[in-house]
């Protein structure tokens, strides 16, 4: 929800302000949050079926050989422990709440590392889908039941694996196993292309250049002057950019994307002649030592996570994705006489990203990042920034990107900022008209740090549409599950299907009025690590919930527990 419009004036018979408070203690009193449970934070969990295990198969991921490493392990025993590994390494960096399932088989193919992949989600209409296994993690919605979410084929080409390394220690002569998962994994989650030779497209019967269904990563693919390759609008592939699909010069145009390769589109794999399963889903230019979803995979160890231009590529696709190559804790001060100081620690992650060359501090009067203004550019081995220009009495936030040097330079990305001041912050004020909606007595970002509560409350001011009648709308979405919930008429929180607004209930339908005093909708309680969206909205009392089309007041306030 992210505009207001405003609802026409009528004649209707007012709510007290006393009882209508009193109907929203009552629900505090007896709220009802059946899927909300504390939790360290939400995450991706990937649960795979070994097709070996399942045919008592004696290869693959079922190989009873012995693995030469005194352990008492067989080689079936190593490979299957490090896919799990290397699947929760991956999924800790996806802020969602999610469990996947991977259907795993095995191969003798030489030459191929392996593939995976995911069947795109929606019918047969044109137009941008996520896959299915991106679907039920980004929208919580699972369209395929009982059926495995993605496919991953691995190749072993004997039982004495050549080219493999194992665990932590990988030689320079072996190909990182771990690393290799999570580039195939990450091919499932969202590096999925339809365009292809003659245009391309899922859509068998339509012409070419026609209306056609892609996945969503076709939508953000350029030529090298950020020209789409397929339209947004008609969903028809460009005619006059074919040669882009092989003249090696395919970009991917998101706005995170580009942040991480310091402001550069970046190269998408485009070779001559067309390389069917390479081309136009790998990225083209190589990160020392590797980046994870180069077109080509290397030997040695890996970089078992995202650089962050592959991290950007995520968010751009719409995961709530944790960077790693970012400085990790940043805090900004709120008692200090005349400045904000601020302090971070060095990224978390990984080696591959061990030569940090420098740090970039910004602030901005809000939270949106791209409002940001630099205030300094520090050596690698600062973690601290004092912001002595910054006004007294005002809230600011504050991000810290780590800078990254080497051919190909990157920057961490723009993501939760941290909020300071200093002297005496003036309470944040209510919107001059409507609803209006807090977390622990604050507007817009609220951070929290976990296992701290959250409690929430409403006001409302009516202004010149007081007797207007209306619907009440009170809702939590969660960053995670596929749950959303919604406040009753009964005054208790109930959830419905993430995404499924005709499924949302009003809480009250009456006239609108003045609720000056705050109300408290959402007691003190610790929520599971995420981020959190309350709204608080009232629209024209049809029980319908007018999101986006209007008339529609609402407030929003954005709640980051970590």
């Amino acid at each position: 929800m992210d505009a207001r419009s405003t609802l026409k004036p009528e004649e209707f018979t007012r709510m007290t302000t006393a009882r209508f408070a009193a109907m929203l203690a009552a629900a505090a009193a007896g709220l009802i949050l059946p899927a909300i449970h504390p939790a360290a934070r939400a995450e991706v969990v990937f649960q795979f079926t070994f097709a070996d295990v399942e045919t008592n198969a004696p290869h693959g991921f079922n190989d009873l050989a012995p693995y030469p490493d005194g352990s008492g392990r067989s080689y079936g025993e190593v490979r299957r422990e490090n896919t799990k590994v290397a699947a929760r390494r991956l999924g800790a960096i996806l802020r969602h709440a999610a469990t996947v399932t991977v259907y795993v088989t095995s191969s003798q193919i030489p030459g191929d590392l392996g593939a995976c992949g995911s069947e795109p989600s929606g019918g047969q209409e044109p137009g941008f889908v996520r896959s299915i296994m991106a679907k039920k993690i980004i929208e919580g919605v699972d369209e395929n039941g009982v059926q495995p979410d993605a496919e991953l084929v691995i190749n072993f080409i004997d039982a004495d694996d050549p080219e493999w390394g194992y665990d932590d220690d990988i030689p320079d002569d072996k190909y990182d196993f771990q690393d290799t998962l999570i580039h195939e994994l990450t091919h499932a989650l969202g590096y999925l292309n339809a365009v292809g030779p003659g245009g391309g497209g899922m859509l068998e019967d339509q012409p070419a250049f026609a209306p056609q269904k892609w996945y969503a990563w076709d939508g953000f693919l350029t030529d090298a002057a950020t020209n789409r390759l397929v339209n947004g609008a008609t969903f028809e592939f460009d005619a006059e950019r074919l040669p882009v699909l092989t003249n090696g010069a395919m970009f991917f145009y998101g706005p995170n994307s580009r942040q991480g390769n310091n402001g550069r589109l970046v190269p998408i794999y485009a070779p001559s002649p067309w390389s069917e399963g390479s081309s136009a889903s790998h990225i083209n230019t190589n990160y020392p030592p590797m980046a994870t979803m180069f077109w080509v995979g290397s030997q040695g160890r890996g970089c078992r996570g995202y650089m962050p231009a592959e991290a950007g590529i995520m968010a751009d696709l719409g995961y709530d994705i944790m960077d790693v190559s970012a400085p990790g804790n940043l805090a900004a001060s709120t008692n200090l006489p005349d400045k904000v100081a601020l302090a971070w620690e060095a990224p978390p992650f990984s080696p591959a990203l061990s030569d940090v060359v420098g740090y970039a501090v910004y602030r901005g009067a809000t939270a949106a990042a791209d409002a940001a203004v630099k205030l300094a550019d520090l050596a690698p081995e600062v973690l601290a920034y004092e912001d002595c220009a910054a006004a007294g009495n005002t809230r600011f936030y504050y991000w810290v990107c780590a800078k990254y040097g080497g051919p190909t330079p990157q920057t961490s990305l723009m993501q939760r900022p941290a909020a300071g001041y200093w002297g005496e912050l003036a309470p944040d004020e209510d919107p001059e008209l409507g609803p209006a909606i807090r977390a622990n007595g604050r507007r817009g970002i609220v951070q929290v740090a976990y296992p701290d509560p959250v409690a929430v409350t409403v006001a409302l001011k009516a202004g010149q549409y007081a007797g207007v009648p209306a619907d009440w709308w009170a809702l939590a979405v969660p960053s995670y599950g596929n749950e959303w919930y919604c406040l009753q008429p009964t005054m208790q929180w109930n959830t419905f299907p993430a995404g499924s607004l005709a499924e949302c209930q009003w809480a009250l339908q009456s006239a609108l009025q003045d609720v000056a005093a705050p109300v408290t909708i959402l007691p003190a309680m610790t929520l599971p690590a995420g981020t959190y969206y309350f709204y608080f909205a009232v629209d024209q009392m049809d029980s319908v919930l007018n999101y986006p089309g209007g008339p529609l007041l609402y407030d929003m306030v954005q709640v980051i527990v970590e």
